[in-house]
């Protein structure tokens, strides 16, 4: 397991800052476009808080902090896991894809499809690896991945002691009658003490 942290983190840290600035801008532009209107920054997800201040938030897979970043603005108290230090790097300087894309490639990533209780290892491109030029895309180190079912992740959320409030299926990029990404809402349970 250590082997695929290890290799993972190359692969998605090769690139990545130059990536960000080449997509969404300068970390100070990005900024300034936060700043302007963050509950339009975060797009479809803002529909998920009913208030922003003081709330504690898990960002896993946070990339670049294009979620984390408004949250932030908006009095929320984040934390971003992520694998890239040149993700975080961005998002300090300023999904999960939904388990279908393991029998259709909907997203159009590139990635094998398989049967959809495969538990298969298997190795890929990073995501944004598509966005260049073949010369430098055939250079960049690969990442090793599993994809997981609904049930996996949601008996996962269960297990690690949150409470799923709600979890909703997103269309895919360039297909929406597939689903392609999902939002899960969990909050941490408060035990009762005896």
């Amino acid at each position: 397991m250590k082997e695929y942290s290890l290799q993972n983190k190359k692969a998605w840290e090769y690139n990545a800052y130059d990536f960000w600035v080449r997509t969404a801008g300068t970390p100070e532009h990005r900024a300034l476009e936060d700043k302007a209107d963050p509950v339009g920054m975060l797009r479809r997800y803002a529909r998920y808080f009913d208030r922003y201040d003081g709330l504690k938030v898990a960002n896993i897979c946070g990339s670049c902090g294009k979620k984390a970043v408004p949250l932030a603005l908006l009095g929320s108290d984040v934390t971003v896991f992520d694998i890239s230090e040149q993700n975080k790097k961005y998002a300090l300087d300023l999904h999960h894809f939904h388990p279908f894309t393991k029998i259709c490639d909907s997203l159009n990533l590139q990635t094998p499809v398989m049967s959809y209780f495969s538990a298969e290892v298997f190795e890929g491109e990073m995501a944004h690896a598509r966005f260049y030029e073949e010369s430098i895309r055939s250079r960049m180190p690969r990442c090793s991945y599993r994809k997981y079912t609904l049930s996996e992740i949601i008996n996962a959320i269960i297990g690690s002691g949150l409470r799923l409030e709600r979890f909703d299926e997103h269309p895919a990029w360039d297909n929406p009658a597939l689903p392609g990404e999902f939002t899960a809402v969990a909050v941490k349970s408060v035990q009762e003490r005896p």
